[in-house]
């Protein structure tokens, strides 16, 4: 056993999944290096860093903790929830600075969800694909192919250490490892030497003693990996046809990268427009490229080069944030004449009255949840994966099949087939989707990024 180890109850979580929102963490820790304080952090894989750390003293042979994706201890200091999709880590440090880790992910619809709710009654396995059901775990080794003809069954992978190491599996002939090379790629028969696996073996970690693991050859499925890219390439397509983010993120422009080292995206600065009017009076109305804002860190006005504006953020107010524009309202008495006369320049000299870029900012900017009315935006993600995962499972299925009968008494089979991708086997599911997001994602938009309206009676 190692100085310390933990797991997880799962490795795909949720915010909006009630079994899987919580991070349950477990540990064991030997003899030597017990009745330690063991520190515990939920890091997401990316510039944002650490989200939650929790402190167990005096740890014993076994510990564990919770980190819940909903609490408080997620949010910034602006009091946003940062538990966004994508990878983690979940490290444990004892104090003499032993350290373990293993990955997690977070994704807005879990696998769970998708498999259990979205794409219920498709098993999404290969007709001709046979793999195992899981890959070595004992030894360096990955399975990368199996002959078609293989037989579902369970087989032993067999390696033998010694001075000239070895591999076999399904009682097949031994092949020789070369330790120390690299990848190694090999080709295992079986017992019968007419059928095969092709393996690839990491010959810097050959084991050091001899090793047996049985595998279960089965067809091939659409593995939990591939769901959680679906989910996030459907999320980046939601959020392009919106127009938005559907999670919170920081946004900057390009002048403020070095204050906010952190930024997780990068945005062109508004322009400056000169409206104000000295016989009417107006207060300045910014408008960014981007929508749905929720705090503005900072703003700033830029001339060229040079900085010439630095704006108070008492004079920032709640404007239109869904359309991404910002109001400034001066304090103490001050007009906007008054404002715009402290720039170091003149707009009237320069014969123009628009300033390209002049507006730099740092904003965290997307929904703050997916919960309530917003839910029909993950709706959408999910309808959206689905069909994507259900067109490549109707592919490894049989590509082309949109119907199949058997016959029995006079053992015949018949087959319809398509030219048309979309009319697939699971077209049951995925036509009904695509009309649902043809329908709803242009009414989405306007309800969540239109002009909000005030009627008064």
């Amino acid at each position: 056993m190692a100085a310390i180890n933990i797991g997880t109850d799962s490795w795909d979580y949720s915010r909006y999944d009630p079994a899987y929102s919580t991070v349950h963490v477990y540990g064991a820790v030997d003899l030597a290096h017990q009745n330690q304080t063991c520190t515990v952090t939920l890091a997401r894989n990316d510039v944002y860093g650490t989200l939650a750390t929790h402190v167990i003293p005096n740890v014993g042979a076994i510990f564990s903790t919770d980190f819940d994706l909903n609490s408080s201890e997620m949010q910034d200091s602006d009091g946003v929830n940062r538990a966004t999709q994508g990878d983690y880590t979940v490290t444990a440090t004892l104090a003499d600075s032993t350290t373990t880790n293993l990955q997690i992910t977070v994704s807005i619809i879990s696998v769970r969800q998708i498999r259990d709710q979205w794409m219920y009654g498709i098993t999404a396995l290969s007709s001709e694909v046979v793999m195992p059901r899981q890959q070595p775990r004992l030894m360096p080794v990955k399975v990368t192919f199996t002959s078609p003809a293989f037989v579902k069954d369970a087989y032993d992978m067999v390696y033998r250490s010694g001075l000239a190491p070895s591999l076999s599996f399904a009682g097949g002939p031994p092949q020789v490892l070369h330790p120390n090379t690299g990848l190694q790629d090999l080709v295992l028969l079986d017992v019968h030497e007419e059928d095969y696996v092709q393996v690839r073996v990491n010959t810097f970690l050959l084991p050091t003693t001899d090793v047996s693991e049985t595998l279960v050859m089965d067809q091939a499925q659409l593995s939990d990996y591939d769901i959680i890219q679906q989910v996030r390439l459907a999320t980046a397509y939601v959020e392009t046809r919106m127009g938005w983010f559907v999670e919170p993120h920081l946004v900057i422009s390009d002048r403020l990268k070095i204050k906010f080292p952190k930024y997780e995206y990068i945005r062109d600065g508004g322009s400056f427009f000169d409206d104000f009017n000295n016989s009417t009076g107006v207060f300045p109305d910014i408008s960014l490229p981007l929508q749905q804002l929720l705090v503005i860190k900072d703003l700033e006005g830029w001339y060229n080069q040079n900085q010439v504006l630095t704006v108070p953020k008492v004079w920032i107010q709640n404007g239109a944030f869904q359309q991404g524009n910002i109001e400034l309202v001066p304090t103490s008495g001050q007009a906007s004449a008054l404002v715009w006369q402290s720039f170091p320049f003149a707009f009237a000299t320069m014969q123009t009255r628009i300033v390209p870029s002049f507006w730099q900012y740092a904003v965290v900017a997307g929904l703050p949840d997916l919960h309530g009315e917003r839910e029909v935006l993950r709706e959408a993600i999910a309808k959206k994966c689905v069909v994507e995962a259900a067109l490549f499972a109707a592919n490894a299925y049989r590509a082309g099949v949109t119907a199949e009968s058997t016959s029995r008494d006079n053992i015949s089979i018949s087959r319809s087939y398509s030219t048309s991708a979309m009319y697939s086997v699971y077209a049951h599911i995925t036509l009904p989707y695509l009309d649902w997001l043809k329908d709803n994602l242009p009414q989405i938009r306007k309800r969540f990024g239109g002009l909000p309206i005030v009627t008064t009676v």
